[in-house]
């Protein structure tokens, strides 16, 4: 039997979202870029997978994103060959209501190698007001652990 987690995790989130509307928000700054889950977190070459990332917080806090783009990286046991893998760059919607960013990416059949401890990041990237005036784009990331196999 397989579970599909993407609704139930939209569901959450979208719950979230309206009881931040009803109650008073509580935002840890931990949570300032942003929160995200994936399902499936077992992943082979060739797959599809689906992300949720909920920016509730972020908006709150100020971080919300202008652009999310999503990374696989070799954190640890890394041979010197492994460099992030782009999984998905997406313009960040300002407007969804509730906040989030949902879709379904598909793992490239790029270098990946028994022994690593891949990571999953989403990278927030914010606009800034400089003190002259001018706008520029800040980059903060969060990261879960996922597992790749069959390859």
């Amino acid at each position: 039997m397989h579970l599909n987690f993407v609704p139930i995790l939209a569901s959450l989130f979208g719950f979230a979202s309206l009881a931040s509307a009803q109650l008073q928000l509580f935002c840890p700054d931990a949570l300032r870029l942003g929160t995200f889950a994936f399902s499936p977190r077992t992943v082979n070459p060739g797959a599809t997978f689906t992300i949720v990332a909920n920016m509730t917080c972020a908006n709150y806090l100020g971080y919300t994103p202008t652009y999310l783009d999503y990374y696989i990286e070799d954190t640890a046991n890394n041979n010197g060959h492994e460099y992030p893998t782009l999984i998905a760059r997406r313009t960040y919607n300002q407007s969804a209501d509730p906040p989030l960013d949902i879709f379904t990416a598909v793992l490239p059949s790029g270098f990946w190698f028994a022994g690593a401890e891949y990571q999953l990041y989403m990278y927030n990237s914010y606009a800034r007001t400089a003190p002259a005036g001018d706008t520029v784009i800040l980059v903060g990331a969060v990261a879960e652990s996922i597992n790749i196999t069959g390859y």
